[in-house]
């Protein structure tokens, strides 16, 4: 029979690894409006912290209250003043190799339409992947628990002769 502690050790160990991938970094999502009258649209420019990795960038045209001209619609990714990515079209792409830190993801886009306003959603996404450190010390308390299971000594069952 499997000892009940053993399995609260397993339990505990299960509960840290959710809790470690549940905090990883990964991503957001955002939706807004593009109107072409103005120069710089106020929610077309997006500054996120992010970690480093690789991420998914996804960007949809809603087709409110019309579709972008084609090949309009787009995204520029950029770190300071040094230009990441320019990504033209509706569609996923992948942001590769990034460093830590703040990033400013900038959308642009000509609607075909008497308002010349669009709508769209940018979503940027990463694999929860922990650090290799978290992994080397939950590896480590694992370790740890099993040794002191196997050390202790069973428990010893009375029995009475009649």
């Amino acid at each position: 029979m499997i000892n009940s502690k053993f399995l609260n050790w397993i339990a505990g160990a299960a509960i840290l690894l959710s809790s470690l991938v549940a905090s990883a970094d990964t991503g957001f999502h955002e939706e807004g409006f593009i109107d072409v009258t103005s120069s710089v649209p106020l929610d077309s420019t997006y500054s996120f912290y992010l970690g480093s990795g690789s991420y998914s960038l996804d960007l949809a045209d809603y087709g409110f209250p019309e579709y972008f001209i084609s090949g309009s619609l787009g995204v520029s990714v950029s770190q300071g003043s040094s230009s990441i990515a320019n990504f033209v079209g509706e569609g996923s792409y992948s942001l590769t190799g990034l460093s830590s830190g703040l990033y400013t993801f900038y959308v642009y886009g000509n609607a075909n339409n008497d308002f010349g306003v669009g709508s769209y959603g940018l979503t940027v996404a990463a694999a929860p992947v922990p650090e290799p450190n978290s992994a080397l010390l939950l590896g480590s308390g694992i370790g740890l628990l099993m040794v002191y299971a196997r050390r202790r000594k069973p428990a010893v069952i009375a029995t009475s002769k009649i």
